[in-house]
């Protein structure tokens, strides 16, 4: 498998299991712009790149309201970060099964009246176009992998533990 295929098929994964109301994926509707992302860079011995989620208002405000927070000052902000945090933390699982071990650093959350998401080459994009009536979420991942990125290699020590399963000392 190559990680562009892995990429694709994590993130789907990923937003099936936490953004169920918005899955209905398909070319985002014309009109409203993206008016906030965030963005989180990840980098491993053998991978480098950024994920991303952005939102219109609408789509903002519910992921807000999916992420139990209030209506309060930065409340959005948090909410956006939080659920890229969620996102990138399970493609990390994904991934580590796979060998292609990641550390992450903290979500960058921007503002702006018009956010556009481009990628640089379709060779390491992989984006997720998501709408719900007038909700819309976009999720991105801007993955450069190393020719030494051998996939496959982590399946034995990694594939023990699930999702929410604790491991004690």
């Amino acid at each position: 498998m190559h990680f562009e295929e892995l990429a694709r098929c994590t993130l789907e994964a990923a937003a099936r299991d936490l953004l169920p109301s918005f899955m209905a994926p398909g070319t985002r509707p014309q009109g409203e712009h993206h008016r906030i992302a965030a963005v989180i860079g990840f980098s491993g011995d053998h991978l480098r790149g950024t994920f991303g989620v952005a939102a219109n208002l609408e789509g903002l405000d519910a992921v807000r309201r999916l992420m139990g927070a209030s209506e309060g000052p930065g409340a959005a902000e948090d909410a956006i970060g939080e659920l890229a945090n969620l996102i990138i933390g399970q493609l990390k699982r994904s991934w580590s099964k796979q060998g292609a071990l990641i550390t992450i650093s903290t979500p960058l959350v921007v503002r702006g009246l018009a956010i556009e998401i481009c990628g640089l080459t379709e060779r390491h994009w992989t984006c997720l176009n998501l709408a719900a009536g007038e909700r819309q979420l976009s999720l991105w991942i801007d993955a450069h992998p190393g020719e030494e990125l051998a996939l496959g290699a982590g399946e034995d020590q990694a594939a023990s533990l699930d999702q929410g399963q604790a491991l004690l000392f």
